[in-house]
Order: C-alpha cells, then sequence, then structure tokens
C-alpha cells in the first residue's frame, strides 16, 4: 500500500473507466481528476447515462479504475486486492444506491442494524443507534415493521440509515432521494447537514435532484463522462442546466 501525502479523504487523478456490455467497449469516465476533503457536501450532478453511477461506484471502492490512481485515505487503492477493498469499504464507507434492497425478514431497525453487527458491535449499541437514526429521518414508528409494510419513500430512508449505522468516514450515495418527497429530503440532507457537523463525516452524492444541490458545499458537472466546470463552482450556478 502506497501511502498519499495529500490531505484529501478520497483522490482521483487521470481516473478513466471502461467496461464491455457484450461485445461493445464502454468508455463510461474520461481523465477525471478531483479531490473531496474531508467533513465536505460534494454533489456530481448531470443528465442520467453520462457517468454519474460509474463515477460514484468508483469513489465508493466498488470498482477500480480502468487507468489513472484513486486513494483513499492516504492508500493507492488501485493496488490493493479484493479482500482488502472490502474490508477498507465496510469500515469506511457508507453506500446508498437509487434502488435499495432490504432483507424482507428483518424489520426496519433490524436492517439497519444489520452492517453494525456484521463489523463486530454489540447488538444493544446497534439497535440504540439504529433506533436514532430512524426517528431523525422521520420513521420512530416504524421500527418495528418488516420491509412489506413500508412505502417506497420509508424504504429509502430505512437504507439510508443503514449506510450511517456504522458512522462511516465516507457517504457515497447515489440518487439518493429521487424516491422521496420535500418533507423527507429535507429530513434527510437535515441529517447528513448534522452528521458532517457532528462527526465531520464526508458526503459525495450523485444527484439530479436540485433540492439536494441548494445543500452542497460543492457541486460538479459531469457531461459525457467528463467533469466540466471549476471545482469550486457554486450549487446554484453550477448544475442549473443539467439538473
Amino acid at each position: 500500500m502506497v501511502a498519499n501525502a495529500h490531505s484529501a479523504l478520497v483522490e482521483l487523478s487521470g481516473v478513466h473507466r471502461r467496461f464491455r456490455t457484450g461485445k461493445v467497449l464502454v468508455h463510461a469516465l474520461y481523465d477525471i481528476s478531483l479531490r473531496v476533503q474531508p467533513g465536505e457536501i460534494l454533489a456530481i450532478c448531470g443528465p442520467s447515462g453520462h457517468g454519474k453511477t460509474t463515477l460514484a461506484s468508483l469513489i465508493g471502492l466498488l470498482d477500480p479504475p480502468s487507468e489513472g490512481s484513486l486513494w483513499f485515505d492516504g492508500l493507492a487503492t488501485e493496488s490493493l486486492a479484493e479482500g482488502a477493498r472490502r474490508q477498507l469499504r465496510t469500515e469506511k464507507i457508507g453506500l446508498v444506491f437509487q434502488h435499495c434492497t432490504l432483507v424482507p425478514v428483518l424489520s426496519a431497525q433490524e436492517n439497519v442494524m444489520l452492517p453494525r453487527l456484521l463489523n463486530g458491535k454489540r447488538p444493544d449499541d446497534a439497535g440504540e443507534l439504529a433506533a436514532e437514526l430512524l426517528a431523525r429521518l422521520g420513521l420512530a414508528a416504524q421500527v418495528r415493521q418488516l420491509p412489506t409494510a413500508l412505502d417506497a419513500s420509508q424504504r429509502q430512508r430505512v437504507c439510508i440509515a443503514r449506510a450511517l449505522v456504522t458512522r462511516p468516514a465516507l457517504v457515497v450515495a447515489d440518487e439518493p432521494t429521487s424516491r422521496l418527497d420535500s418533507g423527507s429530503v429535507r429530513m434527510v440532507m437535515d441529517l447528513f447537514s448534522a452528521l458532517q457537523r457532528e462527526r465531520g463525516t464526508t458526503f459525495v452524492i450523485a444527484t439530479r435532484d436540485q433540492r439536494q444541490l441548494l445543500r452542497a458545499a460543492r457541486t460538479l458537472q459531469l457531461s459525457e463522462g467528463r467533469l466540466l466546470g471549476a471545482p469550486a463552482d457554486t450549487p446554484r450556478l453550477a448544475c442549473r442546466a443539467l439538473a
């Protein structure tokens, strides 16, 4: 493992991502270079099909770059074996997917507890934290309900709580509020902002949702697999045309 002397929590340098779909070679990302500082909320915006999910998967260590370098917390991740990548992801990163999956035989609280239990934490500690997160997302009355008793918005908020329960250094969220009404979006973004202040949690959010862009400290545009504009562009200016 090669340490990176820079202070960024995540740094990508000259990153490309290619993959095959059948016989077609797809070049999804081109020469991506960016730095994500500890404790910031970064939004990556752009039209559907232009690489946001691919970039989120790279930053979340789900996929390796095809070319270029990606550092996480000082480590050059492209040289890590899959087991080491998985351990780093489990211990340090919370992931929120647009299409979330819950364990159908577990309650909302048990679904949220699961990652913390798999990390070896005490059940009572996991249960208390899961209940707290669900309450902060407006789900105090649903903690014992199975996923089949929840609507789409409630299931998505359970998935968001699950991504936060391990107290990760980084949360990578791909269109996390696409199924939420304005009130639920406000609760989610209030919680993200609070965790940023309370714990220094870093958030990278791939989104087209203007309601999230207005809360981000920094916004980057992604178009046809390329980052556009200056990294310091403001949320309101950076993504209005593409949202």
